[in-house]
């Protein structure tokens, strides 16, 4: 029976050339790739790149940056009034509600959630009565 190799030759019908096989580093400097150094005291100083990755940005101490405030999506409002219509504004009952608070939120969470969509909600009455006024024309009551 021929081996695997004999097989593969008969079948191409040429030999494959041999690959040339490449002498490995020497010790120092596969050791070096390992992070390992003969000389435990030798300058392991990281090298330079040749451009930065990031730019430096000046912080001052005791700044704080302002907080993010993102909108709630579609989904989170439709999450939250759900609560509320069924359990008013007491959040550690939201909490335990297994079906309705189905992401297992805590009571803080649910919370700002609320907190976030009265704003929104406030914000958009807001908008749209002054939208409103704007739009509606002026009557004159001269008549």
């Amino acid at each position: 029976m021929a081996s695997k190799r004999q097989r593969r030759q008969r079948v191409g019908g040429k030999k494959k050339p041999k690959r040339a096989k490449r002498a490995p580093p020497p010790p120092n400097v596969q050791r070096a790739n390992l992070g390992l150094v003969a000389d435990p005291n030798a300058d392991l100083a990281p090298k330079k790149m040749k451009r930065p990755a990031i730019q430096a940005v000046e912080w001052v101490p005791g700044e704080v940056p302002p907080p993010k405030n993102r909108p709630l999506s579609e989904f989170d409002t439709a999450y939250i009034t759900k609560l509320v219509n069924k359990y008013g504004t007491d959040f550690e009952k939201m909490a335990r509600d297994r079906k309705l608070n189905c992401d297992q939120l805590t009571a803080t969470k649910l919370q700002n959630m609320y907190r976030k969509l009265t704003e929104k909600q406030s914000s958009d009455t807001s908008d749209e009565d002054s939208s409103a006024q704007a739009k509606r024309p002026k009557v004159d009551e001269e008549r």
